[in-house]
């Protein structure tokens, strides 16, 4: 079978030309509608619950970062790969912004534009959700995307290529087009859309189930589609390469599939000491779930949400993998996956899992060490939690969507 024929019966549309799409304006109730889908998970720690009676809760505090600078909507922070004084801001409409942590308000300019490709489906759960580089950027200058585009009934989960002839200053889209690949979406809501390169050089995106109440569609538990899944790719060519160790090559499977079963995966991350790749799925009517992502793992959706039977008489096949732990809601109503600690400045989150919720705006550290355990940090009030970052030196920030300022770095209490 050709690529081109392998690409049509999976729903993909490879090297595609952007044109301009319609950006809408969205109002604040995006914010519920779409990360706040109910759901998600349960695992090595069980369904836990996060309590603010423990002493790691009193040894820091959120703190406005980089001289308390807002944004609009902003879904995401990502440090330069060489030069660690300079940071990027992700919002949500398609302007990526970059400032150096020095003097932020001062040196604050606009990256790039990206609102020509990105649409933010009204009512659904459309936008610009992830920035990466590549890990040889400086040979290279490419930064890879993940955005929606098109209009809200014909729409697609775009990775898209830009690169920088300046070092980062700015971005333009690759010629002759930007999309390296496009996934065609059955509804407005799920899209997932982390990026994230993991410590074997291969680029990770995770995408959605396609959306609708109970996965409609049955994505999650079919391999044939590359919804419901954490790909992995070789983004070196367009289109991308498939590395010769997925877990699914050669069989009928997609080869691009690394681990199916997932609902809506809203942040990913890998620890920088295991490698091991974790991730938030946001789950529908009682489960918010963490999982520890491995290769060729089926994480359950739609047979299961969390550690619970979703669809009796669904077939999933291998054996679902059970989430590292859960949160039952209403409790937690919107998962956002977070980071491993691996910082030095609070010695008492050594090795923790940090992570929050999108819609009761706590964060918490689960701990797997001795009994597990989840600790509530104490984060502001009304805190959006959208996204979680990590800079070079293993610290934390978390970003607000709707507040200013809007994004916190996680610090030593005073």
């Amino acid at each position: 079978m050709s690529a081109t024929t392998a690409a049509r019966k999976r729903g993909v549309r490879i090297g595609r030309s952007m044109g301009k799409s319609g950006v809408f304006a969205a109002s604040l109730g995006w914010a519920l509608l779409s990360l706040g889908c109910p759901g998600g998970g349960g695992g090595g720690g069980g369904v836990l619950v996060c309590t603010t009676e423990a002493p790691e809760a009193a040894a820091l505090r959120f703190a406005p970062a980089f001289g308390g600078e807002s944004f609009q909507r902003p879904v995401a922070l990502v440090q330069h790969p060489e030069d660690a004084d300079r940071f990027y801001v992700v919002e949500l409409a398609g302007l990526v912004w970059t400032f150096l942590a020095s003097d932020p308000a001062d040196s604050r300019s606009q990256a790039v534009d990206l609102s020509d490709f990105v649409n933010l489906l009204v009512a659904g759960e459309g936008g610009l959700f992830a920035m990466a580089f590549d890990p040889d950027f400086g040979a290279n200058g490419e930064v890879f995307f993940s955005y929606t585009e098109g209009e809200v009934d014909d729409f697609d989960s775009v990775l898209g290529r830009f690169v920088s002839d300046d070092g980062g200053l700015s971005f333009a889209p690759a010629e002759p087009g930007p999309t390296v690949l496009a996934l065609p979406q059955p509804r407005a809501n799920h899209n997932g859309g982390d990026l994230d390169f993991g410590p074997d050089g291969y680029l990770y995106w995770a995408v959605g189930d396609g959306g609708g109440a109970g996965d409609p569609f049955e994505n999650g538990q079919d391999t044939g589609t590359l919804l419901g899944a954490i790909l992995r790719l070789d983004v070196s060519t367009t289109p991308p390469g498939i590395p010769p160790d997925n877990p699914f090559v050669g069989s009928a499977a997609a080869d691009e599939i690394f681990a199916f079963g997932l609902r809506n995966p809203w942040r990913m991350s890998f620890d920088r000491d295991t490698g091991e790749l974790w991730a938030g799925d946001v789950g529908q009517d009682t489960q918010e779930e963490v999982d520890v992502i491995v290769s060729g793992g089926n994480y359950g959706w739609d047979c299961r949400e969390g550690f619970e039977r979703f669809e009796v008489d669904a077939s999933c096949q291998p054996a679902p993998i059970r989430p590292e732990f859960a949160h039952r809601q209403p409790a937690f109503r919107s998962i956002t996956g977070g980071h491993v600690y691996r910082g030095d400045a609070l010695p008492e989150l050594e090795g923790a899992y940090v992570y929050g919720d999108f819609v009761t705006g706590q964060v918490c550290a689960y701990f797997d060490s001795g009994p597990r355990r989840s600790v509530s940090l104490d984060p502001p009030a009304n805190l959006s939690a959208v996204a979680f970052a990590e800079d070079r030196d293993g610290e934390l920030y978390v970003l607000d969507l709707n507040g200013s300022p809007s994004i916190f770095a996680i610090e030593p209490a005073p």
